[in-house]
């Protein structure tokens, strides 16, 4: 397909923004505070230590790149600069997601001992390595706008493990935290459904029953009228 030429269509900017590195919103209540606000983000969030990003309140990690309105004189700094919007774009292009049926990532139960949900989840790590198996939560679609669906980024290395991680993480957390981490699982399992099964598994094989044996749905609308 032929990208359009209008630098406002939909396919150009899908084309151009494909592989952009994720990005925070931080707003400051007037203009004076912008400096102030930058000055702290970069002391806390600016600099990896043992090569491992800053971790930030919601548990994502990641290094905080402050947007210049003009170009970086500094040599050195443009330098460092490029090397890491280099590295956030191939991490993008490698980017493997997992589909989750959490909710009300943000809130915390007593025995979390103050930490939200999704820093509980992005914790989790590999025994061997101790790399973190995820890196931060995406929003997902949802058929519904009033239901916040979420996805998890996942190091491509550990796909495999954390694929595994992931099907028996409500037992896990149960068995950890206390029966109060229901709080965070919608009752609908979009996982255990034999269609997503397939895409998350890598393979496109339809030798399941993808329908309810005990409902014809086709008989029902014969019935209502709906079909011939």
């Amino acid at each position: 397909m032929k990208v359009s030429k209008d630098k406002t269509a939909r396919d150009h900017l899908s084309t151009k923004y494909r592989w952009v590195p994720n990005a925070i919103a931080v707003y400051v209540p007037t203009k004076e505070a912008e400096g102030i606000a930058r000055k702290v983000l970069l002391q806390k969030y600016g600099k990896a230590k043992n090569d491992i990003d800053p971790i930030w309140p919601d548990g994502s990690s990641m290094r905080f790149l402050p947007i210049k309105g003009s170009g970086i004189k500094n040599e050195r700094t443009r330098e460092i600069v490029r090397k890491r919007m280099a590295y956030h774009i191939w991490q993008k292009a490698h980017e493997v997601t997992i589909d989750t049926n959490f909710k009300n990532i943000h809130d915390t139960i007593e025995s979390f001992q103050g930490k939200a949900f999704s820093e509980i989840i992005l914790e989790l790590s590999n025994e061997d390595e101790g790399s973190r198996y995820f890196t931060h939560f995406n929003r997902a679609w949802s058929a519904d706008p009033m239901i916040q669906c979420w996805q998890l980024s996942v190091r491509s290395h550990l796909f495999t493990e954390a694929r595994t991680v992931m099907g028996n993480i409500k037992e896990y957390l149960v068995d950890v935290y206390g029966i109060e981490v229901e709080h965070f699982f919608s009752e609908e399992k979009n996982m255990d459904q034999p269609w997503m099964r397939a895409l998350t598994s890598g393979t496109q094989d339809d030798d399941e029953n993808w329908f309810d044996e005990d409902e014809d749905y086709v008989e029902i609308m014969i019935e209502k009228g709906i079909v011939d």
